[in-house]
């Protein structure tokens, strides 16, 4: 829990994060697939070090050595063979031992000559297309860690806080946090059919509540319903009609004086417009 109610909180400041254990390691795995990545994309890019060109340099002169050896041992074992010194059974042994050393040296030689010319195209390709992946598999953990931080949309007061640390709490239970902006607070007054003709935009407003006898909380009317309905309020009259048709009426309270009261929002207030004021 990063507020607690009554705070004032900037857009985008965060209000509150669930458990994120395992997300927050998805994405230490996923940054660390990502670094694998690059390296290997640059050791592609570079080409081989020194080191591994030298070894695969030694390998090719080893090889080519033990193919020399082997087909001298052929040579020698061939002209036995002749005399009736050398079976043919050694001489398919030697034949045998010299070709397998001759491939070896051949694939040897080719391992240098690839060090030496450093990476292919399709190695280079493929390369970056790991780290495309691992960055999107990234990106993908970061969204999902992100969105288990709840963040204020809007500049504005926290009105009220529905859970506590350490709670379960699931998204769709319903809000966990409830905050407006109450910089400028507005009224939503029912204005009854028979009136409604008498009302427009700008008309002088003020409110009083039960809270704070004798004090005027003046406005201005701001907007005007399109249409008609029920009424929002009661009044706890027990000859009042709930059935009457309303038109819906937003008014805007001036700036509060230092000296008044407090009006908190969802309190029931007396709204009064006085439809004789300035235009």
């Amino acid at each position: 829990m990063h507020i607690k109610e009554g705070d004032q909180v900037v857009a985008d400041q965060p209000l509150l994060e669930l458990e994120a254990a395992t997300e927050k390691a998805s994405l230490a795995a996923a940054e660390a697939d990502l670094a694998a990545a690059d390296a290997e994309l640059s050791r592609t890019l570079h080409g081989r070090i020194r080191q591994d060109i030298d070894a695969a340099d030694a390998d090719a002169d080893a090889a080519k050595a033990r193919a020399e050896l082997s087909k001298g041992t052929l040579d020698r074992i061939s002209k036995l063979a002749e005399g009736g010194a050398a079976t043919p059974d050694e001489l398919d042994r030697a034949r045998r031992s010299s070709e397998a050393e001759d491939m070896a040296y051949k694939a040897a030689d080719a391992r240098r000559s690839a060090a030496l010319a450093g990476s292919r195209r399709e190695d280079v390709l493929a390369a970056r297309a790991r780290v495309s992946g691992a960055q999107a598999r990234r990106d993908q953990a970061r969204a999902i860690l992100d969105r288990l931080t709840i963040r204020a949309p809007i500049a504005g007061e926290v009105l009220s806080v529905k859970v506590r640390a350490g709670e379960y709490y699931s998204p769709g239970a319903g809000e966990a946090v409830v905050m407006g902006d109450t910089r400028v607070l507005r009224v939503r007054m029912d204005v009854e059919e028979r009136d409604i003709g008498k009302i427009r935009k700008g008309l002088y407003a003020y409110i009083t509540a039960d809270a704070f006898p004798g004090q005027r909380f003046p406005g201005r009317v701001i907007e005007i319903g399109r249409r008609m309905g029920r009424k929002n309020i009661r009044t706890d009259d027990p000859v009042e009609r709930i059935d009457t048709k309303i038109l819906e009426v937003i008014i805007e309270l001036d700036k509060r004086e230092p000296d008044q009261g407090t009006l908190i929002p969802g309190l029931r207030v007396v709204s009064v417009i006085d439809d004789k004021s300035m235009n």
